[in-house]
């Protein structure tokens, strides 16, 4: 049973994002870690290679940019 002082705590370590921009419309956003790090295995990305992903603006490709 879970004591009333942890409810309040939040599942796991806080979400790190990560700025993305468009390279065609310069969209910029920010992606969430999990969503990164789940495209850097599934896109088999080489290790400090960002995944790539699709600019929901122009359909063109999102890079990583530095925060």
């Amino acid at each position: 049973m879970e004591r009333e002082d942890q409810l309040d705590q939040p599942f796991g370590l806080p979400s790190k994002w990560y700025n993305y921009k468009c390279i065609s419309c310069n969209y910029e956003t920010k992606i969430e870690d999990v969503v990164v790090d789940a495209y850097f295995y599934s896109q088999g990305c080489k290790k400090d290679v960002y995944p790539t992903f699709t600019c929901p603006k122009c359909n063109k490709r999102m890079k990583y940019t530095r925060d």
